[in-house]
């Protein structure tokens, strides 16, 4: 189930699937063609701060999507027949990201105002410790990496805050499905900020033990990040 860390769980979260997300924002960046070459995968492992494993296991979902091919001894090339299908297979990428992210806030908007107006009426002095903890470090937070990992671990503390097991342990089995909505290349500026804030409004809302306040603080922080993930065209 993880390591206990603090009053929450740690645990180890596939990131292949954000770093096939990067990869494929790099090939458009790049304006690659069908049959061009991507640089070594030392360089893209670097450029992305990834493992090389981890690339190798992005490389993979993009040749499945057809996208990518490999060639022993020169590397990974746009195995795309043409610019028009190299474009459209992007697009569907994009797409099916867009619609994976809908997915998942609909999920966490029925989950978590719930669980946020449970932690109000059972979080204990621990509990208000913790998390008053973790938005001191999300504040000070340099790093998008970082802060996605506070970010993660004040969620799970809510859960733990419940001082239901049943439904922390359900919330940290369901981390690898709700990360995508957390990974670092949507992170922008703006959304550490909207981020940062919901978090607070929350956090005050439970330590003065509010439900009410805890769940519409709660949704209004995921339509607010919504918001900053979608644009105007927020499902």
């Amino acid at each position: 189930m993880g390591e206990y860390t603090g009053s929450g769980y740690e645990t180890s979260q596939p990131v292949y699937h954000e770093a096939a997300s990067k990869l494929r924002a790099y090939i458009e960046r790049s304006d690659l063609k069908p049959g061009d070459f991507l640089p070594s995968e030392r360089k893209l492992s670097e450029a992305f701060n990834i493992s090389r494993h981890t690339l190798r296991e992005a490389i993979k979902v993009l040749q499945e999507k057809g996208i990518l091919a490999s060639k022993r001894g020169s590397g990974n090339y746009i195995a795309s027949t043409s610019p028009a299908s190299l474009k459209q297979q992007l697009l569907d990428c994009v797409q099916t990201e867009r619609d994976q992210l809908a997915d998942i806030f609909q999920f966490r908007e029925m989950l978590e105002p719930q669980i946020a107006a449970e932690a109000a009426r059972n979080a204990t002095a621990d509990n208000i410790k913790e998390l008053a903890s973790l938005i001191e470090l999300q504040a000070d937070c340099e790093t998008d990496k970082r802060h996605r990992e506070i970010d993660d671990r004040f969620h799970l503390e809510l859960a733990v805050a419940t001082g239901n097991q049943i439904l922390a342990t359900m919330v940290i089995n369901l981390r690898n499905a709700i990360a995508p909505s957390r990974s670092e290349h949507l992170l922008v500026a703006k959304r550490r900020e909207i981020s940062l804030q919901g978090h607070k409004d929350i956090f005050d809302a439970i330590k003065t033990g509010n439900p009410v306040a805890a769940a519409e603080a709660m949704n209004q922080h995921l339509q607010d990040i919504k918001e900053n993930v979608f644009g105007s065209a927020a499902p």
